[in-house]
């Protein structure tokens, strides 16, 4: 219940163009109260927190892979070995 009542906040900001309920606090009460009462009474706080916080954060991070993809970037293999360092010589 608690991802379902995250998931009708998040549409009702979505609904809105509200990105970050914690800079924009005011607008999303104003236009979202009903459905982040709803989380907050479905979900632990430290998960309201959490999925405001990785709203805005998981953005970021699609917008800086957007733009890595049009400068050309390439995607590294998932496991890449990286090489240990060499011990110090005593």
């Amino acid at each position: 219940q608690c991802y379902d009542a995250r998931d009708a906040f998040f549409r009702c900001l979505d609904q809105f163009d509200i990105l970050d309920s914690v800079k924009d606090a005011d607008l999303a009460e104003s236009h979202c109260a009903k459905s982040l009462r709803g989380m907050e009474r479905e979900c632990a706080q430290s998960w309201v927190t959490y999925f405001k916080q990785r709203r805005v954060f998981e953005w970021r991070k699609a917008k800086q892979k957007e733009m890595l993809e049009k400068e050309g970037a390439e995607q590294l293999p998932e496991h890449i070995q990286l090489p240990l360092p060499k011990p110090r010589a005593s």
